[in-house]
């Protein structure tokens, strides 16, 4: 067993292996990274941070569901570059970020053995794995819930000593509200943190400490009402009421990523389950804890769902370190109370926790059609040839890849609908113009070829003898007057149609 005189007599070799833990957290995100690329939302990101921080602002409000801060570091990321692995490793860093932060903070808390074994979790963990590369804010998501529980804890033991504390709660506000401006789900997020402070306040808190903390949170919610009324006013069409089936997959996703579609999923996730529960039951210390921290924030996004859809598997990948603690604190139970046969069913597990994250980090792919449409549409396209992409989005995430990062602005390119409409004419032409509502520019020189940004509501007349018609495999075929279809190649979920006018040889 590992104890405080063992970690000061050998400090070298504390930290060596702490370095090792972290250094591996680090290494596993970047297996197969150079093998994929952004898909639909990633590029959608890409795209809001493109240009300075004033445009950044200004389409993410008017996009996005998502409120900016995250997207506002990620405009500062790009200052080094627009390349996909650019991207990509500023997620790679947050999500080992997050392991370095559980170390740290469980170190503190708890001791080094729990401390390892829980950042060795998370450093595996295949649901964290998925998002450790995703251009998204979910990596950095677990970074500021660490943060925010952190917050809470430091408070709580703050206000022990009888004096309001200035400082800590700020840190509280701060951390909340970080949390809040990144992510249109972020009440949910951080209301498991806010029921187990709540809890530790109402079993050993005077009044005095309650109206404190009353006050410190009545600051998060006056903070957050900007972001709440963004919520209110935008919808997004893939978030769901769930289900039993949803909150399965979702509890099999969190246990095993994206192998828990699969039987071994479903597995780990029973197995996740039993040691949750049953540590929970035998350790009452933990057990408001585990309730609180991980499973609330479940209960909550289900009941809010059925008034607001908001259920998405993504969403609960703040539930990861927390997940991590106490299994580490099963494990660690295990190994000072089972004897031989604790060590053996903890080195079982440890291994199966980790083979099941590489397996996923190795066999995963990411990415959809939009690079290797892009790719077939260079090769076929001739100078002179129109490519036609279908709607604005899917217009944005080609361009990406067929013009680049800085292909143009979005809201430039935008289908305007009839709610944006009347706000340009509230706003009239100068205001307007300056922010580049009432400017449509749909098409783009790409050597000759003129991609075009299709709207099916407002179709334009096409003069070219080729069309590369770009579209979802999902989406009814273009209908183009004049023209014959001549070819169709499917690119992932994307199809590309060349047509041909007809008349030409």
């Amino acid at each position: 067993m590992i104890n405080a005189a063992i970690f000061k007599r050998s400090r070298p070799w504390v930290l060596g292996v702490s370095a090792a833990i972290l250094l591996a957290a680090f290494l596993v995100r970047l297996i197969g990274i150079d093998g994929r690329w952004m898909w639909f939302d990633e590029l959608l990101t890409g795209t809001f941070v493109a240009y300075d921080l004033p445009n950044t602002l200004v389409t993410n409000l008017r996009f996005d569901i998502h409120p900016p801060l995250y997207y506002f570091q990620l405009s500062l990321w790009t200052l080094g570059g627009h390349s996909d692995l650019w991207l990509m490793l500023n997620t790679v860093l947050w999500s080992a970020a997050a392991v370095a932060l559980l170390m740290w903070r469980v170190r503190r808390v708890y001791d080094l053995q729990t401390a390892w074994i829980a950042c060795g979790l998370l450093a595996f963990s295949s649901a964290a794995l998925v998002f450790g590369d995703q251009v998204r804010m979910y990596a950095f998501l677990m970074v500021m819930i660490l943060w925010t529980w952190i917050a809470l804890e430091d408070w709580l033991k703050a206000e022990r000593t009888k004096r309001f504390p200035w400082k800590a709660s700020l840190n509280v506000i701060a951390s909340q509200t970080a949390v809040v401006y990144s992510h249109s789900a972020g009440i949910v997020m951080i209301s498991g943190c806010i029921l187990y402070a709540a809890y530790q306040l109402l079993r050993e808190g005077d009044l005095r400490t309650r109206i404190h903390w009353v006050l410190t949170e009545t600051c998060v919610a006056v903070l957050a009402v900007p972001t709440l009324v963004l919520v209110a006013v935008r919808a997004a069409g893939h978030p769901v009421a769930p289900g039993l089936d949803e909150i399965l997959h979702t509890w099999r996703f969190l246990a095993a990523g994206e192998l828990g579609v699969d039987a071994i999923g479903a597995a780990m996730g029973v197995l996740l389950l039993a040691i949750l529960v049953w540590f929970g039951f035998v350790r009452a210390e933990s057990r408001v804890a585990i309730l609180t921290l991980i499973f609330a924030p479940l209960v909550i996004a289900a009941a809010i769902s059925y008034v607001k859809p908001i259920w998405l598997d993504r969403i609960f990948v703040t539930l990861i370190p927390f997940i991590c603690l106490y299994v580490a604190l099963f494990v660690v139970w295990m190994l000072r109370t089972a004897g031989m046969a604790g060590r053996v069913a903890a080195v079982a597990l440890a291994m199966l926790w980790a083979g099941v994250g590489i397996a996923g980090q190795m066999t995963r792919e990411k990415g959809d059609g939009y690079k290797p449409a892009a790719a077939y549409a260079h090769q076929v396209a001739q100078p002179g040839d129109i490519v036609l992409v279908d709607g604005d989005f899917g217009y944005w995430c080609f361009m990406w890849y067929y013009s680049g990062p800085r292909w143009g602005y979005p809201q430039q390119a935008a289908i305007i609908m009839p709610k944006w409409q009347a706000l340009i004419d509230r706003l009239g032409p100068t205001a307007a113009q300056l922010l580049g509502f009432n400017e449509q520019k749909r098409s783009v020189d790409v050597n000759g070829v003129t991609a075009v940004m299709w709207d099916r509501q407002a179709p334009v007349p096409l003069d070219a003898p080729t069309v590369l018609a770009v579209r979802s495999n999902g989406a009814p075929p273009l209908d183009l007057p004049g023209f014959a279809l001549a070819a169709t190649q499917v690119e992932k979920d994307l199809t590309v149609e060349t047509w041909k006018r007809i008349g030409t040889p």
